[in-house]
């Protein structure tokens, strides 16, 4: 069973265009709605007359669809063939399509932001707060990459600790040692580099030379 259409409204009173037409669910026509309007030019008076005069508005059923993607496409191509956006006969101020709308007309008085004025004030106060959250948003982006190296320092340093080393000096002195990253710190070296080398992923580090215990 089919539970979208299309449908046209037709408005007998004098405040709208005569015809509408949408798409919507069966079992909603059925139950007395007519469409909903969104355009500035025409809203306020649809949703009024629609409350205080709905006998004006007497809605048919063009074409039934089992998805809602077929019968906006419907909608779509009864808006086109009837060029409801130019024509003075509809109420339509929109051509429908699945994802959104388009071909509004949004010149002059039609336009949302028509008569608005955006003083200078308005204009540096937006753009401070808006560099503002730039900031905050990259300032909270490094700390988290501190503390995220932090962390891996600490879990390198914790993990070390537990692990025998012996270093070979560059003079060939070696030395068996517990905590590298003391050492490393002691001898100005490189702790992850030391444990590459450790790991056979490296040869020697500023001369040192690192095996496991």
């Amino acid at each position: 069973m089919s539970i979208y259409c299309t449908y046209l409204t037709v408005y007998f009173g004098n405040k709208l265009p005569m015809f509408y037409i949408g798409s919507s669910f069966v079992v909603k026509i059925n139950n007395g709605y007519h469409g909903s309007v969104s355009s500035k030019k025409y809203k306020s008076i649809w949703q009024s007359e629609s409350k205080n005069n709905p006998h004006l508005f007497k809605t048919k059923i063009i074409s039934y669809h089992n998805t809602r993607k077929s019968a906006t496409e419907k909608e779509l191509f009864l808006q086109k063939k009837m060029n409801v956006v130019k024509s003075t006969m509809y109420i339509n101020e929109s051509f429908a399509t699945v994802n959104g709308c388009y071909g509004r007309d949004v010149k002059l008085e039609n336009n949302p932001n028509y008569n608005k004025k955006f003083n200078k004030s308005f204009c540096e106060n937006h753009s401070k707060i808006m560099h503002e959250k730039w900031k905050d948003k990259k300032y909270v982006e490094k700390q988290n990459q501190i503390r995220k190296s932090e962390d891996y320092r600490k879990k390198l340093s914790e993990s070390n600790s537990k692990i025998y080393y012996i270093v070979i000096f560059p003079t060939g002195k070696k030395q068996k040692i517990k905590n590298l990253s003391k050492f490393c710190c002691l001898h100005n070296l490189n702790v992850s580099n030391m444990v590459n080398v450790a790991k056979g992923n490296r040869s020697q580090h500023k001369g040192f030379c690192c095996q496991y215990a």
